[in-house]
């Protein structure tokens, strides 16, 4: 049965050698693992434990298919019959880290479109998958273009948060988002740039990757400019916006992270 493991997040005690376990998770999100075949013969324990999460106030469920060998409609009939319930009591069903076969049959019922898997545990707990986008950078005129298409890609991400972050804390992470980018474009003058967000473990990081001019030295913390500078700001404010900003040069591609801490709940 569920307990506190007193660490603030939800204890689910791993219970015996059946198709169904359930394994540490969220404080709010239970995590059900199942194992070998989610068909006929295990469906109406999935259901059971599914029933029972929400009965004891579990809002969202994640199902763990990463030790489910096959997937047949019996299955998909006690998936769906969870995604019911939890929908019902105002919450969500999410499946995450499923095999082949698995993916294959959702896409052949059309069934991907409304249980749309996860890659990772995490992603299904934060209710959020990575938004990306790849620009192909021109001529001079066009920097404000994909400073916009950076903006909106970060603005869609955090929009689908299950729990979206406060509008100071979505402010300060745009805010050294925009810097990073800008400062990419205008110095390592890339042929191309990929963007990346995601979310995981508490916290949202921001991924750019280049193959532009790379940096002599790595960027370390930056210094104070004079007051009356009118340039060289940018990489201070970014960095006092978020929790982390670390640069590397790898091969020929410049890579750029930056995280945040998102607000205590």
């Amino acid at each position: 049965m569920p307990g506190d493991s007193g660490g603030g997040r939800r204890e689910l005690v791993a219970e015996g050698a059946g198709p169904a376990a359930r394994r540490p998770s969220s404080e709010q999100t239970p995590v059900l693992r199942i194992r070998g075949r989610l068909d006929a013969g295990s469906q109406t324990e999935v259901r059971e434990h599914v029933h029972e999460l929400v009965r004891s106030g579990a809002t969202n469920v994640v199902l763990d298919l990463s030790e489910v060998v096959s997937l047949d409609s019996a299955g998909l009939g006690a998936v769906i019959s969870g995604l019911k319930l939890v929908r019902q009591a105002g919450g969500d069903l999410r499946i995450a880290l499923a095999n082949q076969q698995v993916l294959t049959t959702l896409r052949l019922t059309s069934l991907d479109r409304v249980l749309r898997p996860y890659t990772s545990i995490d992603e299904a707990i934060a209710g959020t998958r990575p938004e990306e986008v790849d620009l192909t950078l021109g001529g001079d005129g066009d920097a404000r273009d994909h400073l916009d298409a950076v903006h909106l890609a970060l603005g869609r991400f955090l929009e689908r948060m299950a729990e979206p972050p406060s509008a100071e804390w979505r402010m300060l992470f745009e805010l050294a988002v925009a810097e990073i980018a800008a400062n990419i474009i205008e110095h390592a003058r890339p042929p191309s740039l990929h963007f990346e967000v995601t979310a995981q473990a508490g916290k949202v990081a921001a991924l750019f990757s280049d193959t532009g001019q790379g940096w002599s030295s790595p960027p370390g913390p930056a210094a104070m400019v004079d007051d009356m500078v009118e340039r060289g700001r940018g990489l201070r404010l970014a960095r006092t916006a978020v929790d982390e900003v670390a640069y590397e040069r790898r091969g020929n591609s410049n890579r750029w992270r930056l995280t945040k801490r998102l607000d205590p709940s």
